[in-house]
């Protein structure tokens, strides 16, 4: 389990961009959504399509996952 250990550390130290709060990490962001999925019975499909459209409002260079395959697949474990 050291590979997932490592991927969901630098995720939780990784900021969403550059000079956002801390608070705004890769991670929390990322888990804050989905539960958000999970808890309304969202498709992976609509997710996705959220995901997009939050990738479009942040800063060109952001760490958001583009897609619920991707978020799943960076934070190192399934949902």
């Amino acid at each position: 389990h050291v590979p997932m250990y490592d991927t969901l550390e630098s995720d939780f130290k990784k900021p969403l961009y550059s000079g956002c709060k801390k608070s705004l990490a890769l991670l929390s962001v990322v888990l804050s959504l989905i539960n958000v999925k999970v808890r309304y019975g969202w498709s992976d499909k609509s997710f996705t399509l959220l995901l997009q459209v939050v990738q479009d409002m942040l800063l060109e260079e952001n760490t958001m996952s583009k897609s619920y395959y991707q978020a799943k697949k960076s934070d190192g474990y399934e949902v």
